[in-house]
């Protein structure tokens, strides 16, 4: 999922559609959750991939 990552906290973006061109240019990383999954929990350890 596209995401932004600032001081240890990682926020999902809305609007995850790939025709949506604002969540790319917000993301500064991306959100790496398992196949099947319905989301995460607050406070959550997740793993990402920084973008900058």
């Amino acid at each position: 999922m596209k995401a932004t990552y600032d001081n240890g906290k990682v926020t999902p973006l809305h609007a995850q559609e790939s025709y949506r061109l604002q969540s790319f240019a917000e993301a500064n990383c991306l959100m790496i959750l398992p196949e099947g999954s319905e989301g995460c929990k607050k406070d959550e350890l997740v793993e990402i991939i920084l973008l900058k």
